[in-house]
């Protein structure tokens, strides 16, 4: 093999460890400076749903600046809007968490039933319960309930097979909107 064959193996060499190492750095930094709430910290949040604190956990101060959050169902899981949370609202670990929120699941409510001569047509409005819990001491520190938007109001005349109308479902910018005051008081 002749020395230019060499150096060029050796060059090539060289580039694929540099960008191994870059692509290593790379996942390292995304997950230091946007943390994923990953399984293992849900489940170690878990018990907060039966009221239980997490003596890992941070102490909930409210005047301090910003209170890192983890979103959980009411059973202990994680919730599906989990990761939806800012990133700068996310714990880098377990002994970063301040506020766990329990959020329950979508239900409807009727609203009124009107008669037609054909089938009737019920209203329903969305909403779900919003439960707001110190991490460490599991104490609640807020609740509320986040409605969907209203159903529109029904015809003098509608399609004959219509018997429902429903509003908008509760959205994650809605949980949000709530939360800012407890999660980034000065924001």
């Amino acid at each position: 093999m002749n020395e230019n064959m060499k150096n060029r193996k050796i060059w090539y060499a060289f580039l694929l460890s540099l960008f191994c190492v870059s692509i290593g750095v790379g996942v390292w930094a995304n997950n230091y400076f946007n943390p994923v709430v990953d399984g293992n910290m849900i489940e170690a949040l878990s018990a907060i749903h039966q009221g239980e604190g997490i003596s890992a956990a941070a102490s909930y101060n409210s005047r301090q600046s910003l209170h890192p959050i983890v979103l959980l169902d009411f059973s202990g899981k994680g919730h599906p809007w989990t990761n939806q949370v800012p990133v700068e609202w996310r714990p880098a670990n377990i002994t970063s968490v301040e506020l766990v929120v329990l959020v329950g699941e979508e239900e409807e409510k009727a609203l009124e039933t009107v008669e037609y001569y054909g089938p009737s047509i019920t209203r329903y409005q969305h909403y779900l319960v919003v439960q707001l819990r110190a991490a460490r001491t599991g104490k609640t520190v807020a609740n509320t309930t986040l409605y969907g938007s209203l159903p529109r109001l029904c015809l003098q005349s509608e399609d004959y097979y219509l018997t429902r109308l429903e509003g908008s479902h509760v959205s994650f910018d809605q949980l949000k909107e709530w939360l800012k005051p407890y999660v980034n008081p000065n924001n």
